[in-house]
């Protein structure tokens, strides 16, 4: 299927020079953290200037209603993400349900502070254990708990109920109809800008192996540097497999299988390369298998993402000088060492060669519909970033490995410690 792609073009995003906006899309994949943060403000804003104003018109304590409105923006922010406005009217025009029918509960409840708090433990718990349904039973399951405790904190009287739901309906529709104004989903774009980051830390890397090769580099200074460099290129790649969206969930399981495929095999080959490249400067190379290795490297460097098959060249000038020493008899172990490490580089250039020229075609040949694009808006991040490491392990959680009570193990866990957390941490408060 690889082969059977166009091989001469890349997205217009990818191609092109280097932009001195390149380090943002390299600090940020996808400007995933970027759209975030707009569209967190947006819904805020949005959410609490709604929670004001419905106040006044509803004559009910200012507070109350920013806090019910205000929860519907943080919420919708957090949460909620999609590629066409159905996929996020679904979940945000459904959160004022459960948010309002617990806040109900909660003011029946007033006069029971202990059932209030051993409700609220339980609540956690029931979020970790609908979190394996969906997305959509992870927001109701986060609604609940919100609800609840929103309620325990502001003690809304249950006469006021109904307006507060008033509220939360008013402030998700305009949450929704902001959010679809002034941060509408771009999987497409978004999804040429990652390609984009990949190729310019790509280059970052490539261009500090040239360095280690230099005889005269500080060894210590390139390996921290070609170490940092491999952790940025991990990050990147990590970050945009995050974003793919899974071949089973994907319009074109195909494509998004290839998209997978082709990313992670870009990546083993840059770090193949690295890791190569460091050995070979470890054992002083001969003068020409140096050279001959450093215009390689400049040559693959400097090849523009359109001509990614470009990289042959310098594959085969490689190859040949290292097939000039490990043909000669009279070569010494240690050169014979470097000329295999040199021909080792060159087979991975080729292999980089072959999976730049697929991924990025595949990019280039993405559909402009946003359902059809297997690219996901970024929502919750883990330690700032986006998670990579969720999906990899929901998939290892769900898999029928074992038989009877183990199966439910996994699943039981994570809402059990929740639950014993919030049990200890909620009295406390």
């Amino acid at each position: 299927t690889a082969k059977a792609v166009r091989t001469d073009v890349a997205p217009r995003r990818v191609a092109g020079p280097h932009r001195w906006w390149d380090w943002v899309l390299v600090a940020d994949p996808g400007l995933g953290q970027l759209q975030a943060g707009w569209r967190t403000l947006v819904a805020m804003v949005t959410s609490l200037a709604v929670g004001y104003s419905m106040a006044q018109a509803l004559a009910i304590p200012t507070m109350i209603s920013m806090m019910v409105a205000g929860m519907m923006g943080l919420m919708s922010a957090f949460a909620v993400a999609g590629n066409d406005w159905i996929q996020l009217a679904r979940p945000i025009l459904w959160m004022p349900f459960p948010y309002t029918a617990v806040l109900w509960f909660a003011a029946t409840l007033h006069d029971d502070r202990a059932l209030e708090i051993g409700l609220d433990a339980a609540a956690l718990a029931l979020t970790f254990l609908l979190a394996r349904f969906g997305p959509l039973a992870l927001l109701t399951g986060m609604m609940l708990f919100n609800g609840l405790m929103v309620g325990i904190i502001a003690g809304i009287p249950l006469a006021m109920v109904g307006k507060a739901f008033a509220v939360a309906l008013v402030s998700a529709a305009t949450v929704l109809v902001t959010r679809l104004l002034l941060c509408h989903p771009m999987p497409r774009e978004d999804l040429l800008r990652t390609q984009r980051a990949f190729v310019v830390e790509a280059r970052r890397l490539v261009d500090i192996t040239v360095d280690a090769l230099d005889p005269d580099a500080d060894p210590n200074r390139v390996e921290r540097r070609m170490n940092r460099s491999l952790r940025r290129l991990n990050i990147v790649t990590v970050t945009i497999d995050a974003r793919l969206a899974q071949p089973e969930a994907a319009t074109d399981p195909a494509v998004a299988e290839l998209l997978h495929r082709h990313l992670f095999d870009a990546e083993l080959a840059l770090r193949g390369i690295a890791q190569a490249v460091q050995a070979l400067a470890a054992q002083s190379p001969p003068e020409q298998l140096r050279r001959t290795l450093v215009v390689g490297l400049l040559l693959a460097r400097d090849t523009p993402p359109v001509q990614a098959s470009g990289l042959r060249p310098a594959v085969e000038m490689i190859r040949e000088q290292a097939d000039v020493i490990l043909r000669d008899p009279q070569a010494d172990p240690q050169t014979a060492e470097s000329a295999a490490l040199a021909r080792r580089v060159a087979e991975l250039l080729d292999s980089l060669a072959d999976s730049l020229i697929s991924w990025l075609t595949l990019g280039e040949q993405t559909p402009s519909t946003p359902t059809a694009v297997p690219f996901q808006s970024a929502i919750a991040l883990e330690n700032n970033r986006i998670p990579g490491s969720s999906e990899p392990m929901r998939r290892a959680l769900t898999a029928r490995t074992r038989s009877g009570w183990q199966r439910a193990v996994p699943f039981v866990r994570a809402p059990l410690h929740a639950g014993v957390a919030a049990a200890i941490v909620c009295p406390i408060s």
